[in-house]
């Protein structure tokens, strides 16, 4: 009841004049096809709540960075989230990267080309998809595919400290995604980056869906959290209290969490 509650709600929203003249002039194809990018754009574009940064305003300078987009690429990121990424790390020139959810390798290569100085490593439950796209690269010479369950496997020892750059994309509920944030973030340099995949699913709407993305960066959303304007990513830029405040957070006691507000401000940095 609830849910239907919420979603007749939105129904007011998504229901206005032009989507009526699209549905009598172009039918109710045309009209599921204008809903669907209109709650797209709602909940990415507009950052569902979270304030939506351009990555343009994060890197100011000129950037040359690499794609890869296979012909199948079926479940992996959008050409705007994966070119945004791409963007980011060439520009930021880290020297190490963590990824969380390897899946078939394909944003764990584009990691690589644009960053062929760093140390990646990309850890997934299992090996079970498949040839990696970052097989037979020459440029996979600098990845490091780690297996195991997020849960248990022991980032500290594996992979160790010094992460200027982390992508957060393997199990997307609220449990896994906290406790795999709360163990990469002691790793992480002082001025790294933070990105969470999937952010503005439907999960706000109801306690049963399995995206909770929004609801652990909505939870956190005082230390600084955004969403990169045009894609589903979640962005973090750390400074060293903004980490160590988020830290202790994500370590303490439910009954005695309190999230201190910090002013989003992103700091233009240029390439090195």
């Amino acid at each position: 009841m609830k849910r239907l509650t919420r979603f007749g709600l939105l129904g007011f929203y998504y229901l206005h004049p032009a989507a009526l003249v699209v549905g009598l002039r172009r039918g109710p194809r045309a009209l599921s096809r204008y809903l669907k990018e209109l709650y797209r754009a709602s909940k990415l574009n507009a950052g569902a709540y979270l304030p939506a940064i351009a990555v343009e305003e994060i890197v100011r300078n000129p950037v040359e960075f690499r794609v890869f987009r296979p012909e199948e690429w079926h479940c992996s990121m959008t050409i705007s989230e994966i070119s945004t990424i791409c963007y980011l790390v060439s520009a930021r020139r880290p020297k190490k990267i963590l990824e969380i959810g390897t899946y078939r390798g394909l944003t764990t290569l584009n990691l690589a080309l644009n960053a062929p100085q760093a140390e990646v490593h990309t850890v997934d439950i299992t090996d079970a998809w498949g040839s990696y796209y970052y097989a037979e690269r020459s440029e996979a010479t600098g990845i490091h595919q780690h297996y195991g369950d997020s849960a248990t496997f022991d980032f500290a020892k594996e992979i160790g400290g010094g992460v200027d750059f982390c992508l957060i994309d393997g199990g997307h509920d609220y449990d896994r995604v906290r406790n795999d944030t709360a163990k990469v973030l002691p790793l992480m340099s002082d001025d790294g980056i933070l990105l969470w995949d999937d952010y503005g699913r439907n999960d706000f709407l109801a306690d049963v869906e399995s995206f909770e993305v929004s609801r652990f960066l909505h939870e956190i959303r005082g230390f600084g959290i955004s969403v990169l304007y045009g894609t589903g990513l979640g962005f973090l830029q750390l400074n060293r209290e903004v980490k160590q405040q988020l830290v202790a957070y994500l370590t303490s006691e439910p009954s005695s969490r309190t999230v201190v507000l910090t002013e989003t401000k992103v700091v233009p940095r240029t390439n090195g």
